[in-house]
Order: structure tokens, then C-alpha cells, then sequence
């Protein structure tokens, strides 16, 4: 199944999500645009082998996600604009393994936020991308985790370009990385 090109797919109320895949797999989005006001604006909730690709993913508050992955496997987000006004832009949850982003924009604007949060999730990888936020990229209980040839900037004077939790999990690795951190 396929939606797009040039689809508008918006939602305003809070726990409410504009796209919603939940046990669903194989389905392609390209070329759309995702926004929610209030809420998480794409939200894959054990699903799996989907692509979104040419999109842009758009949220703007705290405790929402302009794309959130919990029990989602193979999923690929490819050349889009992921991004969160208000929290945390791209997060993969618990269960979320080998999920790719790829040649896309994740950013977060908001203070003591993060534009990538990976956590409790497996083998997962963020490759050929500009990840920014206060705190780019956040790692917690994490296995496997692949950041390759990423540009990644925290855009905020206290915040970390990468950071590990003390829980951080293992076989993380970073290859071919320009990592900008903290105040400049």
C-alpha cells in the first residue's frame, strides 16, 4: 500500500496521532506532510517493514514526537525532515530494532531536549544525516546503535552533541561523524 505524493495529514487534538501504524507492516508514505499541534505527529506502534521517504514530520510540543517507533522493526525513514518544535523530534522506544534513518534532518528547537532519543531499543541506525538539537543524540539501555557520517550539533551551551546514559547498553559505535557540542 502506498500514500502520497503530496498527501496533508494533520491532527490538533492531544493523544491523538496523524499517522498511526499499529501491527501493520509493508506500507509506503513519500512525499508527505505529517504535522500534530498537540500530539505525536507519526507513531509506529509494533510495526514493521514500512517507509517513509521525501516527508516531513512535524510536532511541536513537549512529551510528543514528530516520529515515534515502539516494537517496530525494519522500518526506513529516508530524506526527510523530522522535527519537534516543543520535545524531542525522532524517538526510538523499547522493542524498536533495526530501524534506519537515513540522508534526513532531525532536529529538536527546544531547550533541554533531544532531537534523537534511543532507548531500550536494538540495532538500530542514523546514517548520512543532520541531526540538532539542545542535546543532539541521547543513548539510554540501548543495544547496537550505528551513528554513521551524520553532521551532530547541540545547539545548546550545557548540552552534549552524543550522550551515553550510564546504562547506555552495549556495541554502540560512531564512524565518520562531524560532531559539534555545547556552546561553540
Amino acid at each position: 500500500r502506498r500514500l502520497g505524493p503530496a498527501s496533508i495529514i494533520t491532527a490538533s487534538a492531544a493523544g491523538h496521532y496523524a499517522l498511526y501504524l499499529n501491527s501493520s507492516s509493508s506500507n509506503t508514505f513519500s512525499e508527505n506532510y505529517v504535522y500534530n499541534s498537540s500530539a505525536t505527529s507519526a507513531y509506529l506502534a509494533g510495526s514493521g517493514n514500512h517507509t517513509i521517504s521525501g516527508s516531513t514530520l512535524t510536532a511541536r510540543t513537549a512529551g510528543s514526537y514528530a516520529f515515534w517507533a515502539t516494537g517496530s522493526q525494519m522500518n526506513v525513514v529516508r530524506q526527510s525532515l523530522v522535527a519537534n518544535s516543543g520535545g524531542a523530534a525522532a524517538y526510538l522506544q523499547t522493542n524498536a530494532k533495526f530501524n534506519t534513518i537515513t540522508l534526513s534532518t532531525i532536529t529538536s528547537s527546544a531547550a533541554n531536549s533531544y532531537a534523537l532519543f534511543i532507548q531500550a531499543a536494538a540495532s538500530n541506525t542514523v546514517e548520512s544525516s543532520y541531526i540538532q538539537g539542545s542535546t543532539a543524540v541521547y543513548v539510554y539501555g540501548s543495544t547496537g546503535t550505528a551513528l554513521n557520517s551524520n553532521v551532530i550539533v547541540a545547539a545548546g551551551a550545557a548540552g552534549s552533541a552524543v550522550a551515553l546514559s550510564t546504562t547506555a547498553g552495549v556495541n554502540f559505535s560512531m564512524s565518520s561523524n562531524t560532531v559539534l557540542g555545547g556552546s561553540q
